[in-house]
């Protein structure tokens, strides 16, 4: 009995050692596939700052590890050589000047001189195109997303029970119309809009006619207002926040609770997410199982495996232990159960020692001797 209790174990042992043989090709592949790269690395870019919102008014994109030649980059078709800009001599990489929105869809330099209150990014994708010097084939680009930039609001009271919004920031470029928001408030009492330009506040007179009680407001865009006119007969955009709070009896303001982007209208049609704030796993595909998240590349899922392997033969292990002591202390004196007590605890000490070196050989091989980063 104790023999094949043993031969299980080193059956599963073995199979240990074969994942971690298998992980270590894996790793090998992988590190010999960065060295490669490390050694001859693959042309780059960037976009500073990172990411870019609608209330930024210029960016600077870099490109990297390119041929060594003379380039020039284009903020727009490369046959149309007036948003071309010439590298001067040959380069491996550069910094594009500041660049601004050209009132919102297309680009220009800060050359053609960048006027706050007219040029601006529209939400959505900007391309930099880099070719070689007077010729239109595009060598290289980077494309930009611009995520959309949320107001700063606060809701406060004054002396006397006189309730505000005041909104702080962004103040995006392109106009005064392009920071009207529209403050619509609510409370079983009724419903009412004001008008307000950021930066600025606006009075909530409804708030302390009404009295207290718990109100929500909501923060819109407003769009379609005409020049600048705050109010001018415009209609509600995005909805940016929504703001439950009590308006007490001591005249003061409760904040229950913030909901941004309450529509959930606020994707980013490139990345399949939220552009509030920008983030997640990128180039990563995990599937959710019992035991968490799991990568479903080669070397991934094979880690994950040899882990939940791992957990559960020492949890195996621990469980044999426990039943081959409870069988010695209720044996009574029974020979044969002593005997069985004492040979289950055998085969799962002996079984947990071999688990215990398979994982030092999977080390030993793969970072003493081939020096290769298995993960912990």
């Amino acid at each position: 009995m104790i023999k094949k209790r043993l031969a299980r174990y080193f059956y599963l042992a073995f199979l240990l050692i074969g994942i971690s043989f298998v992980l270590i090709f894996l790793n090998v592949n992988n590190t010999t596939t960065s060295h490669v790269k490390a050694a001859d690395p693959e042309p780059s870019s960037s976009v500073d700052p990172y990411p870019v919102y609608e209330k930024d008014l210029t960016v600077k994109v870099s490109f990297a590890d390119m041929p060594f030649e003379r380039y020039q980059y284009c903020l727009g078709a490369p046959s149309d050589r007036k948003k071309c800009y010439d590298s001067e001599f040959p380069v491996s990489g550069f910094t594009t000047t500041a660049i601004c929105g050209d009132e919102k869809w297309t680009l220009k330099a800060s050359e053609a001189g960048c006027v706050f209150d007219k040029d601006y990014f529209g939400l959505g994708n900007y391309t930099v195109y880099v070719t070689l010097f007077g010729k239109n084939q595009v060598e290289f680009s980077h494309t930009f997303h611009v995520y959309r930039s949320y107001p700063k609001v606060l809701p406060f009271t004054r002396e006397g029970g006189n309730a505000f919004v005041k909104i702080l920031e962004p103040i995006r470029p392109g106009g005064g119309d392009r920071n009207n928001y529209i403050i619509e408030g609510a409370s079983e009492k009724g419903i009412w809009d004001e008008c307000l330009t950021a930066p600025g506040e606006v009075e909530l007179g409804n708030i302390k006619t009404h009295g207290p009680g718990t109100y929500v407001l909501e923060i819109w865009e407003e769009v379609n207002e005409g020049p600048t006119k705050c109010g001018g007969g415009g209609s509600h955009g995005f909805l940016y926040e929504q703001i439950w709070l009590d308006y007490n009896k001591d005249r003061s303001f409760t904040v229950l609770e913030r909901i941004v982007d309450p529509k959930n209208e606020d994707i980013d049609p490139t990345e399949g997410g939220s552009t509030f704030p920008p983030g997640g796993f990128k180039g990563e595909d995990f599937i959710d199982t019992p035991f968490g998240q799991i990568r479903t590349d080669p070397a991934g899922f094979a880690q994950a495996f040899l882990g939940i392997a791992l957990g559960i033969a020492g949890g195996l292990a621990f469980i044999l232990m426990v039943f081959g002591a409870y069988r010695l202390m209720f044996a009574g004196g029974n020979p044969d159960s002593i005997q069985s007590g004492r040979q289950i605890i055998t085969a799962a000490v002996v079984g947990l020692i071999v688990i215990i070196f398979s994982v030092f050989i999977l080390r030993l091989i793969g970072i003493s001797i081939l020096q290769l980063p298995i993960p912990g």
